[in-house]
């Protein structure tokens, strides 16, 4: 596991864990604190897994990678 995931899930975990403290006492900035805790805490895994990603792309490749076209 990647240092930057490892950090990621413990943000996320610190955050879940203040975001329901802030529930418990009723305060909202706690609870929206930890909520922002737990999406920089996602971000940072998703970015962590992107560049595992790309780390086995060469550049061209990675440029030339579209996002998935849904049919109706």
């Amino acid at each position: 596991m990647n240092l930057e995931v490892l950090a990621g899930r413990s943000l996320q975990l610190a955050g879940k864990l203040w975001e329901y403290w802030g529930r418990i006492t009723d305060n909202e900035i706690s609870r929206q604190h930890g909520y922002q805790m737990v999406v920089v805490g996602q971000m940072r895994v998703l970015g962590a897994q992107a560049v595992d990603l790309l780390r086995y792309c060469t550049p061209r490749q990675a440029l030339n990678v579209q996002p998935v076209r849904y049919r109706r």
